[in-house]
């Protein structure tokens, strides 16, 4: 995985693909996105992030936020690279109750081993 750089560089890799408010979306409501936390353990890349869309005035606050738990790893089963990927994603309101076992689930990724 270091084709990636550092846990750090793709996390905020990750969630700047994720993040569109900048550009030509700053005057738009558009989702957002902030990293939580990007580690590894051996070869393979967790990150945790957030996303914020549907900014309403009425409320003031975002109508839509979701918690993302990401596992990616690259093999090579055979003449060339693979990136494999497992996502979880979670309702802010859920978190308590469901985050735990969605990160349970995806720290269970087992990629297959390279040739």
């Amino acid at each position: 995985m270091g084709s990636f750089g550092s846990p750090d560089s793709f996390g905020i890799k990750l969630v700047n693909l994720v993040d569109r408010k900048f550009g030509r979306y700053k005057d738009k409501n558009v989702p957002t996105a902030r990293l939580l936390d990007a580690y590894n353990v051996g070869d393979i890349y967790y990150a945790e992030y957030e996303t914020f869309e549907d900014y309403s005035d009425e409320i003031g606050d975002y109508a839509t936020k979701l918690r993302f738990f990401v596992a990616n790893a690259i093999r090579n089963p055979g003449s060339y690279n693979r990136l494999y990927s497992v996502t979880g994603v979670c309702d802010q309101r859920d978190v308590d109750k469901f985050y735990p076992d969605i990160v349970k689930t995806v720290k269970s990724f087992n990629p297959p081993k390279s040739a």
